[in-house]
């Protein structure tokens, strides 16, 4: 539905001189993404710790 909303209002466009459908500009501008891997890293690596030092803990206590 879009498309078919902007094929329109670019054909009246260039029917109205407005613009020149001669020349073509492509944007590729890059963004990144907000997303922050080293935070997913950052709190799995101190999941995995605390899950260590519970295993030994509880290993130590075993042999008490």
């Amino acid at each position: 539905m879009v498309e078919v909303i902007f094929s329109h209002v670019l054909g009246c466009c260039i029917n109205a001189d407005l613009i020149d459908p001669s020349e073509i500009f492509i944007d590729g501008t890059y963004i990144k993404a907000a997303a922050n891997n080293h935070k997913y890293i950052n709190q799995e690596v101190k999941q995995q710790a605390k899950f260590m030092a519970n295993q030994l803990e509880l290993e130590i206590n075993r042999d008490r």
